[in-house]
């Protein structure tokens, strides 16, 4: 090889190389546009192919040094991992989430409508024929009045306290917190069917809460189910309406794809779909937390008042956050969701 003649025809493209990591180096890889970007890790690719060469073919110990310099450097930026911070956390979900919650709505509306008619479905048929409970609710899920559970939580009104044992309300508790996260996950990842698994997700459950309403509705136990079921269940029911706004995303994204091909479609909303997903965490917590405690908890303790009105400011809440966390006078729409 002609070291000379092997320089003279690299050397524009290696400095070139060398002035965008100096740039990258004080502002770092996100300053660089999109073209930028492409362009360095083309960059980088040539320097590392020219580092291997140049090794394999001469012994020059400066060029194989600088070189190497660059690729090390190169390698720092390209494979670097981002640091945790909390003021990122915390600017996910009073700024990302929130926008990236509004500029989907519509796909909101939609989850919310396939669950409350499932709700609709399930209350009506358990209303007209009693029977259907048995067709309706799995026997593990069966708390209504003539089990075993709601006789526990009547009876402990009598006397102050929680729904049955201790250990009963944490168990109970547990495996309702611990399906509804099930249930969100699913309704996500059920996008991938064209949405079409998302839909049945939200409706077959809300058959399942329909059906378990009506039945404390015919036993005259309305109030202590609602009272129970509203502290936390506002903020689960919309968690789980938000991850079914997700998967219908995942869904739109195969199905019409407009103007970009599948891969870029999936891409683009996948991230936005991901988004709405994350953002449900500490809604699923804080309903858990409730869900534990206040809820499981009867009069004369707590009465049914206190609880409906801790549901009622729980709703203001989570509309408030929702629908005016992150808006600014510059811009109300996160970038990332330019894409309807």
């Amino acid at each position: 090889m002609d070291l000379n003649e092997f320089i003279a025809e690299n050397r524009q493209q290696w400095r070139k190389f060398e002035k965008m990591l100096e740039a990258t180096e004080s502002s770092g890889l996100p300053g660089l546009s999109h073209r930028q970007l492409k362009e360095f890790g083309l960059l980088y690719r040539k320097v590392s192919s020219d580092l291997v060469h140049v090794r394999s073919v001469t012994s020059n110990a400066e060029l194989t040094e600088y070189l190497n310099n660059l690729v090390s450097r190169g390698y720092a930026k390209v494979y670097s991992g981002r640091r945790f911070h909390l003021g990122g956390l915390v600017k996910f979900f009073m700024l990302s989430f929130p926008r990236e919650f509004r500029a989907r709505f519509r796909y909101f509306l939609l989850s919310a409508a396939a669950l409350f008619a499932g709700i609709a479905l399930g209350f009506l048929a358990v209303t007209f024929d009693q029977e259907s409970r048995y067709y309706l609710m799995l026997p593990d899920h069966m708390y209504t009045p003539a089990s075993e559970h709601a006789r526990e939580a009547l009876e402990a009104e009598d006397r102050g306290g929680r729904v049955g044992s201790a250990d009963h309300a944490s168990a109970f508790s547990a495996m309702l917190f611990t399906n509804n996260i099930q249930v969100g996950l699913l309704a996500f990842a059920s996008g991938i069917t064209l949405g079409i698994g998302t839909v049945l997700v939200l409706v077959f459950n809300g058959v399942f809460l329909g059906a378990v309403a009506a039945s404390y509705q015919q036993d005259g136990s309305a109030l202590f189910f609602y009272s129970w079921v509203l502290p936390h269940g506002i903020l689960e029911l919309t968690s789980i309406v938000i991850t079914g706004a997700a998967g219908l995303l995942l869904g739109r994204a195969l199905l019409w794809p407009g103007e970009y091909s599948t891969t870029d479609s999936l891409r683009i909303r996948g991230r936005s779909a991901l988004i709405l997903m994350l953002g449900t965490i500490p809604l699923f917590i804080i309903a858990g937390l409730i869900e534990g405690s206040l809820s499981q908890i009867n009069p004369p303790t707590i009465p049914y008042w206190f609880k409906l009105a801790v549901a009622a400011a729980t709703g203001i809440l989570l509309v408030l956050y929702l629908g005016f966390a992150g808006r600014s006078a510059r811009n109300s729409k996160i970038q990332s969701s330019n894409v309807k």
